[in-house]
């Protein structure tokens, strides 16, 4: 069985809750946006979730969490579950980043699908 950098297999959803990835908009309808996120059924990106409105075959930077049935949903609004400060976390220790997008100092990455992060120009 094929397994992606997650370890999860290639069958499956290409990322789970608590996740942050860039997904390929499928469709976008009255409900809201939809992605491919390798599951069974498109993952949902409703429209109070979306900071513009995305075109279908664009990537987009979500998150996925769940609805109040605990139900998966993506959302661009990143703020809302990450943190600015980085806890846990030492000089020198390997971490997985998610570049977001560029800033005059330079570009904020996701850190660990937890934390906002910047990669200074210098």
């Amino acid at each position: 069985m094929a397994r992606n950098s997650h370890g999860r297999s290639a069958d499956g959803p290409l990322v789970s809750v608590g996740e942050v990835a860039y997904l390929t908009v499928v469709t976008v309808n009255e409900t809201g946006a939809f992605l491919d996120w390798g599951g069974p059924k498109d993952l949902l990106l409703p429209y109070g979730e979306q900071r513009f409105r995305p075109d279908p075959g664009k990537r987009v930077l979500i998150m996925v969490s769940e609805d109040a049935q605990g139900r998966p949903i993506a959302s661009m609004r990143l703020d809302r579950f990450l943190r600015d400060a980085a806890e846990g976390l030492a000089p020198g220790d390997q971490v997985e980043l998610i570049v977001a997008e560029r800033t005059d100092l330079g570009y904020k990455a996701v850190v660990d699908h937890r934390y906002w992060g910047l990669l200074y120009h210098d």
